[in-house]
């Protein structure tokens, strides 16, 4: 009877422990797997591979959404795996104190956190998505001289004005009619920037009216017509189908270069900093970052490349990016000038202009969150 009470027990035991391993390896299994789904979707959303369309989500915000309900779930696993009485033991058998530390973490301490976040972003509504793609990239100060970049084109590049219909199905098809026609990187660049500003036409309709309609690459591809975010998105698009490395960046222009464009009853609503609100781009060639604003380039009466490969000490002239103002923050910034050359929005204001600044009506304000 001993022996028999005894053997069952050892059974019990074994068994107890083999559900503990399998329920441990199912907690790192799903995490392990949540984790991986999450670098994939980011790979995916830094490299533009993900393009969707939708009535009212753009392409820059579907991935975010698609993120951000990944993570929601990776946290809720987290919780539940650090509630978990296996996992509680399992860490006390290697002496994890600071498990204990979240676990009995006061509401009123995470709720404290959760306001210094809020706060922390409200008081630097713009900037983050500009310091991301700093972060990301690590752009170094151009070595070359302007000259050697920013180029006086006169007339849109011959692919683009002879461009076939087969061609201008998609934005892939787009892109691989390009680089298989023009085997010079710069060349490359100057071909989508005509494209842009030949394919599309500026929404008068958003501006002046204020109805905003989808920006994301393939809406404005296919209605031809955008604001600044639709041209910048699409200029983004191309270039990276043809493996440019390229940022789009939000910012602000000079108000007294636009305030004749900006119609009256915007002037009388909305406050100046949200008057100014822009979107462009930034490239690299040749291991040197450049400025593009296909916005300000299409001209509807000739053509024009003011702001094909444009440098940062002539685009701060008229382009301020968005960035955190924060200590240790604010300097990393796609102004791309030494720090002692960098501008503030005061001085950026405030500036006096060597030359005088080319400009169309093509301009458009953001929305109360930013987006254009």
């Amino acid at each position: 009877m001993r022996k028999n009470f005894a053997e069952l027990f050892r059974q019990e035991v074994r068994k107890r422990q083999q559900r503990k391993k399998k329920q441990i390896a199912l907690i790192i299994g799903v995490s392990l797997l949540t984790l991986f789904l999450i670098i994939w979707f980011i790979y995916l959303w830094l490299q533009g591979k993900i393009i969707l369309r939708t009535a009212h989500l753009t392409t820059s915000m579907i991935p975010n959404l698609i993120t951000t309900v990944i993570l929601i779930l990776a946290v809720v696993i987290i919780c539940r795996t650090i509630k978990h009485p296996s996992f509680r033991k399992y860490c006390q058998s290697l002496q994890l104190d600071k498990f204990s530390y979240w676990k009995n973490l006061k509401h009123k301490k995470l709720t404290g956190i959760s306001v210094l976040i809020v706060l922390i972003h409200y008081t630097n509504p713009y900037g983050w998505g500009n310091l991301v793609s700093y972060l990301i990239h690590r752009p170094k100060l151009p070595q070359v001289k302007t000259a050697l970049l920013q180029k006086n084109y006169t007339t849109i590049h011959p692919l683009i004005a002879n461009m076939p219909s087969s061609a201008e199905k998609n934005i892939q098809s787009v892109a691989k009619y390009i680089v298989e026609n023009e085997p010079d990187s710069y060349l490359r660049i100057k071909a989508v920037h005509d494209f842009v500003i030949n394919w599309l036409t500026y929404d008068e309709e958003a501006w002046n009216k204020g109805i905003r309609h989808p920006q994301d690459p393939q809406t404005v591809f296919d209605t031809r017509k955008a604001v600044c975010e639709g041209y910048a998105r699409l200029f983004e698009a191309l270039a990276r189908q043809i493996d440019a490395n390229v940022v789009y960046i939000e910012g602000r222009v000079r108000l007294d270069l636009i305030q004749d464009s900006i119609p009256s009853w915007k002037k009388l609503i909305k406050p100046k900093d949200s008057l100014t609100g822009h979107a462009w781009n930034a490239v690299e060639i040749g291991g040197n970052w450049q400025f593009v604003d296909t916005t300000w380039d299409d001209d509807a009466t000739s053509y024009r490349s003011d702001y094909l490969m444009r440098s940062p000490k002539l685009m701060i002239e008229s382009h301020f990016p968005d960035q955190i103002n924060l200590p240790l923050l604010h300097f990393l910034n796609w102004q791309l000038l030494p720090f002692s050359e960098q501008k503030n929005r005061d001085s950026f204001e405030k500036q006096a202009l060597d030359r005088s600044i080319k400009f169309t009506q093509n301009y458009q304000t953001p929305d109360r969150y930013g987006h254009r």
